[in-house]
């Protein structure tokens, strides 16, 4: 993050929260979120549209209600080149 910033770049820190009920089991919602991330970020367009994205770090966090239910979020920081504008951040 300190070699970004200091080449001028900006980070995007994001969290992606699945909305999910009791009858979902963790696994499934876990294979959704791998399966989401994978489309966003393999796809041929996300390689032509980076538009000044240098890379992107990804956390998953797995939560726990009281009430059996599972609540999974996907934490991201993006490292782009320069600010981003509105079109860009999530």
């Amino acid at each position: 993050m300190e070699a970004v910033q200091a080449a001028g770049g900006v980070m995007d820190f994001t969290t992606y929260t699945v909305r999910n009920h009791k009858g979902h089991r963790l696994r499934d919602v876990w294979d959704a979120v791998s399966a989401a991330w994978r489309a966003v970020t393999g796809g041929e367009e996300c390689m032509r549209d980076k538009d000044g994205l240098l890379g992107w770090a990804r956390i998953v966090e797995i939560t726990h209600t009281a009430r059996a239910v599972w609540h999974v979020h996907a934490h991201v920081i993006y490292a782009w080149a320069s600010a981003v504008s509105e079109r860009h951040s999530a």
